[in-house]
């Protein structure tokens, strides 16, 4: 999934007209377009596709700056990627308006219009990968940041839509923020598709200490500890069970 706009939290692309110092902008023929791209640690990266196709404009003044809606007949497309150091480079681009869509496996793609002007434009991108991305939902969520944390999450989950590190960030995150239900609805879909010992004991105890539950608290330690030995959860489990035949005898 693209983001369309440059300007998005995480993803910046600054293009840089080294001869800024001139008002005017001459003509040309066609020049190299050059480019450098990182990741969300600011460290190159390379292999990623970088695709132009151009956008025709009636006219084409260096000038003056662009004003109004201009018609736009789309080019065929060029593609290249970025080597090694995060270098790409698009040789004998002619001048114009141009559809920059840019993209890796496993990390967030960006699209964007970019205008050839100059021959001394440089084109700097970062984009983030999923794991980056739930990286940095957790350090915000570390912080109780709940709407940023949820922000990096979306955004992750439009490269991995069903991942379980990244629902089950989603279900801490509810649970603390006291949103039980909609936690529990997350953990319980991600148990359809695998019974996770670590979400049965969350949801343990979900029922224990929010929702009171002792019986289904019991019921997901139990599991927990039919697939791994803790001699805390032993004893917690036992002292519920204990719970339970207490309530029952009272009955009786």
């Amino acid at each position: 999934m693209f983001r369309n706009r440059v300007l998005l939290v995480a993803i910046m692309v600054a293009v840089m007209l080294v001869s800024c110092q001139s008002k005017t902008l001459s003509p040309f023929e066609s020049a190299g377009l050059r480019g450098m791209i990182y990741d969300a640690d600011n460290k190159p990266n390379p292999s990623v596709k970088i695709t132009v196709s151009r956008l025709e404009s009636e006219t084409l003044d260096f000038k003056k700056p662009r004003v109004g809606v201009i018609p736009k007949i789309e080019y065929k497309e060029i593609s290249v990627f970025s080597d090694f150091e995060g270098r790409f480079l698009f040789p004998d681009m002619a001048p114009g308006l141009y559809k920059v869509v840019v993209a890796k496996p496993d990390y967030e793609g960006i699209e964007f219009e970019f205008e050839f002007m100059s021959r001394t434009q440089f084109i700097y991108l970062n984009i983030l990968s999923f794991n980056q991305l739930v990286r940095k939902a957790k350090e915000v969520l570390a912080e109780d940041k709940f709407k940023d944390a949820e922000f990096y999450l979306k955004r992750a989950e439009s490269i991995r839509q069903d991942d379980d590190v990244l629902q089950y960030i989603r279900a801490v995150s509810l649970y603390r923020q006291k949103e039980d239900e909609k936690a529990l609805e997350v953990l319980a879909a991600m148990l359809r598709r695998n019974d996770y010992t670590f979400v049965h004991l969350l949801m343990a105890d979900i029922y224990e200490y929010r929702l009171y539950d002792v019986k289904k608290a019991l019921y997901h330690l139990s599991v927990f500890l039919k697939y791994r030995g803790d001699l805390d959860i032993e004893v917690r489990y036992n002292n519920l069970k204990g719970e339970i035949n207490e309530e029952n005898s009272k009955k009786n």
